[in-house]
């Protein structure tokens, strides 16, 4: 897959706010439909959803938060990365080359080993990438992606069902990879999508004040 990295991501610390604002409401609304399956996860989930209002409340990032059926807005996290959540957008020809690249005769085991070796090793670069100050998104992080859509089919429906809205699609990716090494395997990962409306940005009706 070719790559397509670029200065398009933002990385940040949480914000020590209180205020819960529409990012993070959102990602509350939609864990709630998952209940126990989100396999400890919620407080990355809730971190997530902090750094989305703090995110969406810049004027300088109105125009990554504007309604786009072209691109998918994918905000990750993993325990191991303590208070550091990445958020990028991944396109819509990205994610059909990355859903391809999983679409051979698999078992349901080997697959879903596959797509948790991905997102590990994944976060191990981005951990590596953090403390240079390098760009941490990649192409392996892209076929996880589509690796998660692949199984789900649910989830590629939600965020057809969210852009056809109107609104900006997000996918949030919570890990867990404590404990993996490259000889074992030890890895939780969990997804949810939902809208984020176009009144939280910046320049939108609450005028940042997520």
């Amino acid at each position: 897959m070719e790559s397509s990295q670029s200065p398009r991501f933002h990385v940040s610390r949480r914000a020590g706010s209180s205020i819960v604002g529409p990012g993070l409401s959102a990602v509350r609304a939609a864990c709630s439909l998952h209940g126990e399956q989100l396999a400890g996860l919620a407080p990355v989930f809730e971190r997530i959803g902090q750094h989305l209002d703090t995110t969406v409340s810049q004027p300088g990032h109105d125009g990554l938060f504007s309604a786009n059926r072209k691109r998918v807005i994918v905000v990750v996290s993993d325990v191991l990365w303590g208070e550091l959540v990445l958020l990028t957008e991944v396109r819509a020809d990205e994610i059909r080359r990355a859903l391809t690249a999983h679409a051979l005769p698999f078992t349901g085991k080997q697959l879903s080993d596959a797509i948790c070796h991905g997102w590990t090793n994944w976060s191990r670069h981005a951990r590596r990438s953090f403390r240079r100050g390098a760009p941490a998104w990649s192409d392996l992080a892209t076929v996880s992606v589509g690796g998660l859509l692949f199984i789900s089919p649910d989830t590629r429906i939600k965020l057809a069902q969210v852009a056809a809205g109107g609104e900006t699609p997000v996918l949030a990716v919570a890990l867990n990879s404590t404990g993996t090494t490259r000889k074992r395997l030890k890895c939780s990962v969990r997804a949810i999508v939902f809208p984020l409306p176009s009144w939280a940005r910046a320049s939108g009706a609450v005028a940042g004040h997520a």
